[in-house]
């Protein structure tokens, strides 16, 4: 189990290289972000070149995956954004599925569906893990159709595609149901990454109501061995909450 460092969040008006090396100053070996714009590209390409701290996941360009209509953009949108994440080295691109549209659940559903598979021969062409994320809608994204891990798990079971999982946010699942360690659990064939972030607020993992100890100690007795995105929005320093993340949370070695 490894720790990555969302950039958008801990440095989101550092230039790429910067963060990295702040990043890597502070301790960690990973970093991850969202969209990159094409004009970003060249920069984020040059800058894990030059710290050698690799983006090990990044966001597709396209998050409306519940409207057929949309579904070939976003095909093209999806071409390209592996292109990009190829181009940095990351295997992982997490993907929204849109807003809810107001159609029947059952017709979105099907549209989701309908892009996943087209999605299917590029993925397994490139390597590349696409993750749709199931995402609270009390707090953060009012009116976002997938809205449950359980619903998320079940489209990624039908699929039954290896290079389709999900994300398993840890934040979002308190703020929607709980239960995070029997969650898990019930999915983690399912789940190839996880975040992490306290809840309420979305602050560092050790001052809301989850047990991270617990939640990783039983992440590491299942068998897990992905990685663990850091996707919280520091209330202290940056540089100093990440510190203290290690210092509670990553055992000496």
């Amino acid at each position: 189990m490894n720790f990555t460092v969302c950039i958008p969040c801990f440095f989101p008006k550092d230039p790429f290289e910067k963060a990295l090396e702040k990043i890597k100053r502070s301790g960690f070996s990973y970093a991850e972000c969202w969209r990159i714009e094409d004009e970003r590209l060249k920069e984020a390409k040059e800058a894990v070149q030059n710290t050698g701290v690799p983006i090990v996941s990044m966001c597709t360009d396209d998050f409306v995956m519940n409207d057929m209509s949309h579904t070939e953009k976003w095909l093209r949108s999806l071409e390209k954004s592996l292109e990009k994440a190829e181009a940095l080295g990351a295997k992982l691109l997490i993907t929204q599925v849109g807003q809810d549209t107001g159609e029947d659940r059952q017709i979105q559903r099907e549209a989701i569906l309908r892009a996943l598979e087209g999605a299917g021969p590029m993925l397994a062409s490139s390597g590349i893990t696409l993750m749709p994320e199931p995402l609270n809608t009390k707090y953060d994204h009012k009116g976002y159709y997938l809205d449950t891990a359980e619903e998320c798990r079940d489209i990624v079971r039908i699929i039954n595609h290896e290079n389709i999982r999900m994300v398993l946010d840890f934040y979002h699942q308190q703020a929607s149901g709980g239960d995070l360690i029997s969650t898990f659990l019930d999915m983690k064939n399912e789940i190839r990454h996880v975040h992490i972030a306290s809840n309420p607020g979305r602050r560092e993992p050790w001052t809301g109501e989850t047990n991270y100890e617990n939640v990783f100690a039983s992440l590491s007795e299942n068998g897990y061995t992905g990685f663990v995105g850091l996707e919280y929005l520091p209330a202290l320093a940056p540089e100093n909450s990440l510190s203290e993340f290690a210092r509670r949370f990553i055992k000496a070695k």
